[in-house]
């Protein structure tokens, strides 16, 4: 999960009319929409996580963050061992040019990643 935010979840809001849009996606509905939600949604991202066997993100900090605070946080807890690896650097080498670069500031370090 690069960025979770419900705004690039992919969600759709079929009118009534339009139904739960199973003649296009052909899944079972529990897969795309969370019975729990007040407004109906169809989100593909809760498919994705419910066909998975794991997950992983980009940091420590933004996988709490997800679990914690994220509108798909109960399906993102089924997993038990979900995984970050900070933005796709090894982890040593990461704090080493955060050392060497920018005297643990933590915007000039954004910058050098």
């Amino acid at each position: 999960m690069h960025n979770l935010d419900p705004l690039y979840e992919g969600r759709l809001y079929p009118t009534p009319a339009d139904g739960t849009l199973e003649h296009i996606h052909e899944l079972p509905n529990e897969m795309l929409i969370d019975p729990y939600w007040t407004t109906r949604v169809i989100n593909p991202s809760r498919c994705a996580l419910l066909a998975c066997n794991n997950w992983g993100t980009v940091s420590q900090s933004y996988k709490i963050e997800l679990l914690r605070d994220s509108p798909l946080s109960p399906v993102l807890r089924k997993h038990p061992n979900p995984f970050a690896f900070p933005n796709g650097i090894r982890r040593e080498v990461r704090l080493n040019l955060i050392i060497e670069k920018t005297n643990n500031d933590h915007l000039k370090a954004k910058e050098a990643l």
